[in-house]
């Protein structure tokens, strides 16, 4: 699983807050991606892409877990990707 970093950090290293332009050896930047901080994150499944839904044919989608409407767009702690299973292309 990549590593999330927190870009803005990551550009205030870099920048000490100021746009100027400034030149860095290839060592220092690696230094400074290292040490960037993680971001407290996790990857979801959106309903749209999760193999618990029983229909697509509805501007909502219908979960074949609580068979409940849910957004496309929207994601929860049992999500499965669709596209993990054998049978689906």
């Amino acid at each position: 699983m990549p590593r999330l970093v927190n870009a803005d950090a990551l550009r205030d290293a870099f920048t000490n807050g100021n746009d100027e332009n400034t030149v860095f050896d290839i060592i220092d930047i690696i230094s400074e991606i290292d040490a960037a901080p993680t971001v407290d994150a996790v990857l979801v499944v959106r309903c749209v892409d999760c193999r618990h839904v029983v229909t697509r044919e509805t501007p909502r989608l219908v979960c074949g877990l609580d068979y409940e409407f849910v957004e496309p767009e929207h994601y929860c702690a049992r999500g499965a990707d669709m596209r993990e299973r054998s049978d689906v292309v």
